[in-house]
């Protein structure tokens, strides 16, 4: 089974054997005697493909099996274990231990055994692993008499099968044991034959591979490191359920996103109108300032949402009401076309208690003129709810004039009503550009000029007429008739100055006044085609604002700059603004210290147990079991503590989310929305960081079992 062919072995200029040839038979009790330091060791590593030799070659037909002189057995394991990690069903186990005579052991954890007992353990694995060569040495150095006799005896028995070689420097048992002795002396081997062997076939054990060191095993091994460091586990636990939580919050943070915040409030309040504004930078105050009304902020709605989507608001009072902090409503304009208006059912309460509404007329104030409207139809809401907060809870109020408006208190008309009620008074305008020529351009833009318009037929084109009082004002050295010349605003330094200013140039740009009408109640009278041209462009700024009407298209309005204009809403604007300056970054830096922190804790942890259990390690290697399924120890143990914190910091971090979108919203900010809702990309994120922790921290075990070799084993054993 084993022939040496020539070989030599040295160490630098130290020569241990030169061309030494002998060939082993296929069973018996060899044994190897020599001084210390004479190459017994030496020969088993070669024998054992533990050392390479300098010259020759050795031939192997068989598994090969080393015993030691400590018996390298998983501590932590019992007797049972130890052999059944080879893969061997339990009838081999059985008979293997009762051969062994401690079949009794069976269940027992080998830490409690003597020495006799471990040693016949380790070769009961030894026989399980199915080695028909095994290589002893020193076995018994550690023994008593009586525990080295057992020992000689079992391996005696089990000479008659396989072929032994025991190393020892012992030679009172040699003569009683031996079938062959070979002396190591002077770099060679001198032969003694005692007595032939006599061969007993016996079936080989053949060794499954894939039974070797088995998932259960690995899964075993993993819990029983956490159970011999219980403290150590439950920190690193501890650190890791910690350190994700923040991990998780801290990235909730980071991924605050207001779109998702108002996508959240649009479906929480299900309300049907929201007022919209755009930031504009005004150059002379060097700030941002923000306008919902106004020609130029509705072309630029205009290009994003059509027409249909967008409605204007007004806020109203009934003048017919004593007055008080609740009597201001939302009046609404809708493009549709109705007559008369619409009014809610809690505006109706309010003006007429339970009395029938439709089809009454109310007074409606709008710019110090009291204009007449028709109920002509009422809409349902659910303001039972919510009537008595209304009225009695302040703090409610507060926080929620805003949303109750357009929730409750609103009269609906349409485009074309609104644009009759404007028509039948005079306009009040007031126009930055509607100026003299001769008129300082300083005092022209710091000054605001409000003027009444009317319509008369007997106007035409751009002819204007103008009432004593204008003329005494404006044109007391102008001789009639005189042309009047409209500055254009948008030729100014800084067009957003005017934004929310009526711009008078389209319409105006060159008028002539033909005559003073004594008894013209207004400032100025125009044509009835400019008038109604003044009309369409008053209607942009004689509201408070624009309303959509539209949810879906909320996401695509913040794309373009425009945001919601709510009392609620601008709670997470006002966060969004926090989150994305400089504390993003220290949110950053801190989620980085974090992360460090769990991975370091993870490392060590495992570089411990990496250390505690390095020679176990090695007598796994011994027992032909791959490096791969050693790792996966460390992985399974990487998993549950990476699982248990991943779990821990979802569960509780959601409930921490919760907790702190109902004090935002009841204690703080006073909404009705949640401020973080769900958002993938913190799950994502966690996720990713938690497996490149685990590839991180698995490197250490990694590189360390890529140093495991059997002859680093007999060198700790030594």
């Amino acid at each position: 089974m084993i022939k040496l062919n020539g070989i030599s072995k040295k160490y630098d200029s130290n020569i241990i054997f030169e061309n030494l040839s002998y060939e082993f038979k296929d069973c018996g009790f060899y044994f190897l005697l020599g001084k210390s330091g004479s190459g017994k060791t030496t020969l088993l590593n070669l024998i054992g493909n533990l050392e390479a030799c300098t010259d020759g070659n050795i031939e192997r037909n068989a598994d090969i099996c080393y015993v030691f002189q400590e018996a390298n057995l998983l501590t932590d394991f019992t007797v049972y274990e130890n052999i059944k990690i080879t893969g061997i069903e339990d009838e081999a186990i059985d008979a293997i231990l009762e051969s062994l005579q401690i079949l009794d052991l069976k269940d027992k954890v080998v830490n409690i055994l003597s020495g006799g007992e471990k040693q016949r353990v380790a070769i009961g694995r030894a026989l399980a692993m199915g080695a028909q060569i095994l290589l002893l040495d020193e076995p018994t150095g550690n023994l008593d008499e009586q525990n080295t006799i057992q020992i000689l005896d079992i391996l005696k028995e089990l000479s008659k099968t396989r072929l032994v070689i025991m190393a020892t420097h012992d030679t009172s048992l040699v003569d009683k044991y031996g079938d062959i002795i070979l002396e190591v002396k002077d770099k060679s081997l001198s032969e003694k034959i005692q007595s032939i062997p006599v061969v007993n076939k016996e079936k080989k054990q053949e060794k499954n591979v894939k039974k070797l060191f088995s998932f259960k095993f690995q899964l075993l091994y993993a819990m029983k490191l956490i159970k011999a460091r219980p403290l150590k586990y439950t920190i690193t636990v501890f650190l890791s359920m910690f350190s994700m939580l923040l991990l998780f919050l801290i990235l909730n943070l980071i991924f605050f996103n207001e779109n998702h915040v108002i996508q959240n409030t649009v479906s929480t309040d299900n309300r049907q109108f929201y007022s919209i504004k755009k930031e504009y930078y005004n150059e002379p105050t060097n700030e941002y300032i923000d306008y919902t009304y106004g020609s130029i902020l509705e072309n630029e709605l205009s290009s994003v949402c059509p027409k249909e989507s967008y409605s204007y608001y007004k806020k109203i009072t009934f003048p017919t009401v004593s007055y008080t902090v609740h009597t201001q409503f939302q009046l609404i304009i809708l493009n549709e076309d109705f007559e008369g208006a619409h009014i809610t059912d809690f505006v109706s309460n309010y003006l007429f208690s339970n009395q029938e509404s439709l089809n009454k007329t109310i007074d409606v104030k709008l710019d110090n003129s009291i204009y007449q409207l028709k109920i002509t139809g009422i809409e349902e809401t659910n303001f039972i709810q919510v009537y008595d907060k209304y009225f009695s809870d302040e703090k409610y109020m507060m926080h929620h004039q805003d949303d109750f408006l357009f929730h409750y208190g609103v009269v609906y008309i349409s485009l074309n009503t609104y644009k009759k009620l404007l028509s039948s008074k005079p306009l009040n305008l007031t126009g930055t550009n509607f100026t003299l020529n001769h008129l300082d351009l300083r005092n022209y833009m710091s000054s605001y000029y409000e003027m009444s318009f009317k319509a008369s037929d007997d106007l035409s084109g751009n002819q204007v007429s103008v009432s004593r009082s204008f003329y005494d004002a404006y044109m007391e050295n102008a001789n009639l008739p005189s042309s009047y010349s409209i500055r254009n605003i948008e030729d100014t330094i800084n067009v957003n100055l005017y934004i929310n200013r009526l711009n008078l140039y389209k319409i105006l740009k060159d008028i002539t006044v033909i005559r003073i009408d004594e008894d013209l109640e207004s400032d100025i009278s125009v044509s009835p085609e400019v008038f109604e041209k003044l009309v369409e462009e008053y209607l942009h700024y004689a509201v408070d604002g624009i309303c959509i009407n539209d949810t879906t298209k909320i996401t695509k309005l913040h794309q373009n700059g425009f945001k919601i204009k709510n009392e609620d809403i601008a709670k997470a604007y006002a966060l969004n603004e926090i989150l994305t300056n400089v504390l993003k970054v220290v949110i950053l830096v801190i989620c980085f210290i974090i992360a460090m922190i769990s991975i370091l804790a993870l490392y060590f942890s495992i570089a411990g147990f990496m250390d505690k259990k390095s020679k176990e390690f090695f007598i796994m290697k011994s027992l032909d079991i791959s490096k791969g399924r050693i790792l996966n120890i460390f992985i399974i143990y990487t998993v549950f503590v990476v699982c248990i914190g991943l779990v821990f910091a979802l569960l509780f971090g959601n409930l921490c989310i919760a907790l702190l979108n109902e004090y935002l919203k009841n204690e703080v900010f006073y909404i009705n929305y949640k401020l973080f809702v769900f958002q993938y990309e913190p799950y994502l994120i966690l996720f990713s960081l938690v497996v490149l922790t685990g590839m991180l921290i698995l490197i250490n075990p990694l590189i360390s079992l890529k140093k495991i070799d059997i002859a680093t084993l007999v060198k700790l054993n030594n």
